[in-house]
């Protein structure tokens, strides 16, 4: 498989670069689960051939969703699937022969879809054809094949040549048909001509992806959320390839738009902002790409920590158990079974789980960035190149190794993320103990580096508990202290648990003499963690009230039991936040 060298397409001034997927292998729990997603597209129901093209094909007697958003699930097949074969290192034949058949379904003027004069055109039918943009485009990059790009570029060309029909305010102006059905569905392809431009280095793209950001639906008039975050992750594309710092700044404030106004604790957000009743894979991925990219931007450690909440919490609740993704309701609790989304989120949710590695560690000439803590080897092309094994069992341990080899001794900087809930416990290299300069949500570790180095560092893990106020300190850790509205946590793990009675439920944490949280539940969530692969057996239990009413002083205890706890991430949890007392107690909280 040929792939065209990528790093040519990022400007100089852009100091960060993340990994490239030729020399990079995964392992652990991220590795199969993108495992798990890509088998699931490739190998099982209803992904025939007919299935997929059937949004440009319109062949009769074959199954479809949705079909008149033309293109939508053919783009987002090829787009998928083409990202994922680039970092699983095998061939997908299947895929390159539904490419090349789709190319023979694009009408002469560039579109895909059933013919029709603009005049026509719907906001389904241009949606889909951004999905094509960006499959044929992406594919174009992994296979160096010219009638892709020649594709791409027809379609782009079709963009440009109906701009002024999409720009007319009458067009903005008119109210979406349902949710998902809105101006952002035009300008959703975005992200696909800010590519095709930087592929192409073609003016009459960037002049139109710079008239789609200059239209952009703001947060207020917007309700579909992959909509919406889908056209900030091409604003941020946009932002890469002009240096334009407008651009980075409107992605940064909606983005805490969205984190004020929408998000859950557990990081994900909802399908709807106007009725934020379920969630969507689409714009689970989408949310969380857009924080790796804000990180890629600006360097603020803060989205890579939101990025890892989702990544570790809600991303992976969203995922089936075959690998796909796709609805789940959320309010007011999280269910347990919800509806997988072929048409979608499956698609999507996958090329989300192929892009994340990309982020694990990055680089300037003479910087090493640690970011995510996934079990990885590669080769980090730097001024001297570096091999990186990062070898870990986290989110499960708290426990990470890097071996670095080298060619000849380098200088250069390790710089570590330390998530914004953590402490660092300890760090040495080849067995020395260090202590490293600390920045802004991270540390940096400057000295010359040889071949057979290995760093190692740990990170206290415990109990917590957040509020939509952040994490609750030790001393507001008072007995008797009451939390309304609260998550509990250990280390990056969000904690639930199962629907238990009728009434609100009030769960009672114990905090030692030492200020410790529950002491002896962690020791015991801290082993049954580790022990097991998916969790299905409870981390461990912790004491409940049944109550009626709103305030500690005027509650009645209808009962009080043990409830069990779950990571979110397992689908066995229904509750991830309530009301929390803070108890004095030195008793094992889970007997």
């Amino acid at each position: 498989m040929a792939i065209v060298n990528t790093s040519s397409l990022f400007p100089e001034t852009l100091l960060r670069r993340t990994l490239e997927p030729s020399d990079l292998e995964i392992q652990g729990d991220l590795a199969e689960r993108l495992r798990r997603a890509v088998n699931r597209l490739r190998h099982e129901p209803p992904y025939s051939p007919d299935y997929i093209l059937h949004s440009v094909s319109y062949k009769s007697g074959t199954l479809s969703h949705f079909s008149d958003w033309s293109g939508d699930l053919s783009g987002r097949w090829v787009y998928a699937l083409t990202c994922a074969q680039r970092l699983t290192h095998e061939n997908y034949p299947e895929l390159m022969a539904i490419a090349e058949e789709l190319l023979t379904y694009q009408h002469p003027d560039g579109h895909f879809g059933k013919p029709q004069p603009l005049s026509t055109t719907d906001r389904a039918q241009i949606y889909g054809n951004g999905w094509l943009l960006l499959g044929l485009t992406e594919h174009y990059l992994s296979t160096g094949d010219e009638r892709f790009l020649n594709a791409a570029r027809r379609l782009g060309d079709y963009y440009v040549a109906t701009q002024e029909y999409w720009f007319d305010p009458i067009q903005r102006a008119k109210p979406p048909e349902f949710y998902a059905k809105d101006y952002a569905n035009y300008l959703h392809a975005l992200d696909g001509v800010v590519l095709l431009f930087r592929v192409t280095h073609d003016k009459g793209y960037l002049k139109l992806a710079k008239r789609m950001a200059e239209s952009l639906l703001s947060f207020e008039e917007s309700d579909h959320s992959h909509n919406f975050l889908s056209t900030r992750r091409g604003l941020l594309d946009l932002y890469v390839v002009t240096g334009d710092d407008r651009y980075l700044g409107q992605a940064e404030e909606d983005w805490a738009r969205v984190v004020i106004r929408s998000m859950l604790p557990s990081g994900g957000v909802p399908e709807r902002f106007k009725e934020p009743d379920r969630d969507e894979g689409c714009s689970e991925a989408d949310w969380l790409r857009f924080n790796l990219q804000l990180w890629w931007c600006t360097g603020k450690t803060k989205y890579l920590d939101l990025a890892e909440r989702i990544l570790l919490n809600h991303f992976a609740y969203n995922q089936c158990d075959n690998g796909g993704f796709g609805h789940n309701r959320i309010l007011p609790r999280f269910a347990l079974v919800g509806e997988e989304a072929v048409w979608c989120c499956s698609m999507h949710g996958t090329h989300a789980l192929a892009t994340v590695p990309l982020f694990i560690l990055a680089h300037t000439d003479e910087e090493l960035f640690v970011n995510l803590f996934v079990s990885c080897t590669t080769t980090v092309p730097m001024l001297v190149p570096v091999q990186v094994t990062l070898e870990t069992g986290y989110p499960a341990s708290p426990d990470v190794t890097l071996h670095l080899d080298t060619a000849r001794p380098t200088w250069f900087d390790l710089v570590i993320r330390i998530p914004a809930w953590a402490k660092l416990e300890s760090l040495t290299v080849n067995g020395d103990v260090e202590t490293p300069d600390h920045g802004d949500g991270s540390l940096r570790l400057r000295r010359e580096w040889k071949s057979g180095d290995v760093v190692r560092f740990r990170f206290g893990y415990g109990l917590r508990l957040e509020t939509a106020q952040g994490q609750v300190s030790v001393e507001e850790l008072q007995p008797g202290r009451f939390f309304r509205e609260a998550s509990l946590w250990y280390g990056p793990v969000l904690l639930g648990h199962q629907l238990v009675g009728m009434h609100r439920l009030v769960l009672r944490l114990p905090v030692s003499s030492r200020e410790e949280l529950a002491p002896a539940l962690s020791s015991e969530i801290a082993a049954r963690l580790q022990s097991q692969s998916r969790c299905e057996e409870p981390l461990g239990t912790i004491m409940a009230d049944e109550v009626l009413g709103d305030e500690p002083g005027t509650w009645r205890v209808e009962s009080r039991r043990l409830v069990r706890l779950y990571p979110v991430a397992s689908r066995r949890a229904m509750y991830i936040s309530g009301s929390v007392i803070v108890e004095k107690s030195t008793k094992m909280s889970s007997k």
